[in-house]
């Protein structure tokens, strides 16, 4: 049967099982060269300014208690038809 509707686990498992010794030796590191080295270091010193940058703009809209505590009750929104603002 070509065509299974559900996965089956334990198929999955023994058919892993069957292909174990089609798996390569674990070939060794090579070394990086120099521009793979720079390109690397690169990365990491721009991933490190990403974050930071997006923590301090995520610290910057976060707003403050006494904002949230003067928000809270200012609009509520109504499940009446034909009531928008939900004020009687």
């Amino acid at each position: 049967m070509g065509y299974r509707p559900h996965p089956n686990r334990e198929r999955a498992l023994k058919q892993l099982d069957r292909h174990i010794d089609e798996v390569g030796p674990i070939l060794p590191r090579r070394p990086m060269t120099t521009f793979e080295e720079n390109l690397f270091a690169r990365v990491q010193m721009a991933g490190a300014a990403a974050g930071a940058a997006m923590a301090a703009a995520t610290k910057r809209a976060q707003p403050s208690g006494r904002d949230l505590a003067e928000a809270i009750g200012t609009y509520r929104l109504s499940t009446r038809p034909g009531d928008v603002s939900g004020e009687s």
